[in-house]
């Protein structure tokens, strides 16, 4: 790669910057930066074999131990007390833009949830296992994600540790086709414990005496379903990714590792991967700031090898 040739990294958003001449980067994220490889022939010799496409290195790491936070809420109706429901329609929606434009304030400036919490559901866990995200709204039933039109909130949970893992596998040598991803959610036994402890968790704090002067009813799951199966029922339903997607390109020595602890694809002179696939397992919450660190690091991690090279 040339020295101006632009290396993108994805850290929250991408940016680009210029690559130090010898160098490469690959910075595409959980799912896109293994079906790059791959469409390169790097990769899993059976699956290239199977699409198509020439091996040029053997990795069968590449695309595998895909992991993902999963998403699962719990929504209710209250009464007595604003929420972003409401706000966020008609002539209340009005004055909170006014409100934005003029203070800074209000709706617009909400991120997807106001607090969180770090529960423990599991009887073995040493730690906090599932974290909870609490809004004040909620999404209608139905596919659609919109608002719902009586005021709500939201407690949505997800396991801090997936044991859990997937793939992400190209579907044949033609890059404009969309490689089949596939997280295998609730797969692994702790898991499934994890997430319908982690219901019960919401309802627990939804059922404070706190909330009681405001709360009219559970919305979802629904008070008719109480049971682990009808849980787990409903986790499988509704249930989805938070796009934490992470791991398929994964650092260390075993066999399925597929960079080495400075980002450097094994076996492959002067190319690196930079991004959240390179995690060896998903940081137990958001992963933003960590990729970000990853990223940083592995910029940090090319300067000083171009460095070297340049005083050699």
């Amino acid at each position: 790669m040339s020295r101006s040739s632009p290396t993108r990294w994805c850290a929250g958003s991408c940016s680009t910057a210029s690559a130090p001449s010898g160098s490469s980067s690959n910075g595409k994220g959980g799912s896109s930066g293994p079906h790059l490889l791959q469409l390169s022939g790097v990769g899993d010799p059976d699956h290239l074999g199977q699409i198509g496409v020439a091996v040029a290195h053997a990795l069968p790491g590449v695309g595998k131990n895909l992991q993902d936070h999963f998403l699962a809420r719990v929504t209710a109706e209250v009464t007595g007390i604003p929420t972003a429901n409401e706000k966020s329609r008609g002539m209340p929606f009005v004055g909170e833009l006014m409100r934005y434009v003029f203070s800074g304030t209000g709706l617009l400036t909400y991120a997807a949830s106001l607090v969180a919490a770090s529960v423990k559901v599991l009887e073995e866990s040493a730690t906090p296992d599932v974290q909870i995200l609490l809004a004040n709204a909620s999404f209608a039933p139905g596919p659609i994600r919109r608002l719902d039109d009586k005021p709500g909130m939201t407690g949505g949970m997800w396991q801090m540790r997936p044991l859990s893992t997937g793939y992400v596998e190209a579907k044949s040598s033609d890059p404009h086709q969309a490689p089949a991803i596939n997280p295998r959610y609730l797969s692994h036994d702790t898991d499934r414990r994890a997430a319908i402890g982690g219901l019960r968790a919401v309802r627990k704090l939804f059922a404070a005496p706190v909330l009681a002067p405001y709360l009219v009813g559970e919305i979802l799951p629904g008070a008719n379903v109480q049971g682990d199966d009808e849980l787990l029922h409903y986790l499988r339903q509704t249930g989805s990714t938070v796009f934490h997607a992470t791991c398929t390109c994964k650092m260390g020595r075993d066999p399925m590792a597929v960079v080495d602890d400075e980002l450097r694809v094994h076996g492959i002179e002067g190319l690196r991967v930079i991004d959240a696939s390179v995690m060896p397992a998903v940081t137990s919450t958001n992963t933003n700031a960590p990729t970000i660190m990853i990223a940083e690091k592995g910029a940090a991690m090319i300067k000083t090898a171009a460095r070297q090279r340049l005083a050699a």
